[in-house]
Parts: C-alpha cells; structure tokens; sequence
C-alpha cells in the first residue's frame, strides 16, 4: 500500500541526510509501519534505531510529558494563555 505519509516520511529523511551531511544521525523511531515500511531508503549518515515495543522508559519525550501531566492535574484554565504560561514554568 503507497502512503503520502511514507512519501513525507522519506522527503524528509532524504532533506534531513542532506542538510546535515558531515555528521552520523542516530534517529530513534517507534516500530510504526510507517517506520519499517521495506521500501524506505536510508541515508548513508543516518541510522534507524528502534525502540522495543510498549516501552515509553526509553522514549525521552515521555519523561517531559508526565512531568507536564503532573503540573496539570485537575487544573481548568481560563484560556490558552494560562495554559501555555504554566507550561512554561514547568519547562524550565
């Protein structure tokens, strides 16, 4: 099955090897289909690392957002504005 979403996927691996030739990439992927997709090619400076299956402990991202998560708990906010300030304070 062709996908726009695999076509992007693989514009963007193609620009990111270009704009940054001089280094090796190491991007770390969940195993979504659209990351193993058989046809994808993969820059010569760039490395596929893919994480076990259910295993946000090794998902940097997931760190962030349960400490986010916990900031927010049972808060209501006004508006956007007071949302985006609190997370700001948790950020830093």
């Amino acid at each position: 099955m062709f996908s726009c979403r695999w076509v992007c996927f693989q514009q963007y691996l193609k620009w990111f090897a270009q704009n940054y030739p001089a280094e090796l990439h190491i991007i770390q992927l969940d195993n979504g289909r659209l990351h193993t997709w058989s046809k994808l090619e993969i820059p010569e400076n760039v490395i596929l690392l893919f994480k076990p299956p259910y295993s946000p402990r090794v998902n940097p991202i997931e760190k962030l957002c349960k400490k986010i998560k916990k900031q927010l708990k049972w808060e209501l906010f006004e508006n956007l504005d007071s949302l985006r300030n609190l997370i700001s304070q948790v950020l830093q």
